[in-house]
């Protein structure tokens, strides 16, 4: 025996498996959405010596930093990164940041004394939990910007730069090798000091 479908029951089925299909998406996105969403805090308890590897803006502002960290408290977390800097002139020079939690788990506030009384939120966009993060932090503008660990400067993983992609657009190489090349000099000026 054959059953015959009219035109209503068969919108209604179509229906029922369009928001079947939908809710089932949907449920995949966020899957991967949550899989994406780390904390900041486990960023920052792995990266001690830190590479700014790429940034959006090709400004110069960012070329040639390094990051190191020279305090950290996991309970609650907090941090204080020495960025070493190239100034406009070539000098290199040295200026605190201080990163503590944001109200959600990929943001993080950011104060720094050379822009003293204000605080900046910036923003993870992704981290690999072994070689990389990206990271929007607004202290000079829009950089979004791709840092590696000092360990993993000569192999970063393709995935790093597919999310640097996705996440932030273009990037500009900012460790061009002759530009960079003393980065590893310890005689810096010291903007603290001297401030």
């Amino acid at each position: 025996m054959m059953c015959t479908l009219h035109f209503p029951e068969m919108l209604f089925i179509i229906q029922v498996y369009v928001m079947a299909a939908g809710a089932y998406t949907s449920e995949v996105e966020l899957s991967e959405q949550q899989r994406e969403v780390s904390s900041v805090a486990e960023a920052v308890a792995l990266l001690k010596d830190a590479i700014a590897l790429m940034d959006v803006d090709n400004d110069g502002t960012l070329d040639c930093l390094t990051a190191t960290r020279t305090q950290y408290d996991p309970d609650g977390w907090s941090a204080t990164y020495m960025w070493n800097v190239v100034g406009s002139n070539g000098e290199r020079f040295q200026v605190p940041l201080y990163f503590t939690p944001a109200d959600k788990p990929d943001d993080f506030t950011l104060t720094t004394p050379i822009k003293p009384g204000q605080s900046f939120v910036g923003h993870m966009y992704y981290f690999d939990q072994e070689s990389c993060v990206i990271i929007d932090m607004p202290l000079v503008g829009y950089q979004c910007a791709l840092w590696i660990t000092k360990e993993r400067r000569d192999s970063v993983p393709q995935e790093c730069f597919s999310q640097y992609a996705k996440h932030c657009g273009n990037g500009t190489d900012i460790q061009v090798k002759e530009t960079c090349k003393d980065v590893e000099r310890k005689d810096h000026f010291d903007f603290v000091s001297q401030a």
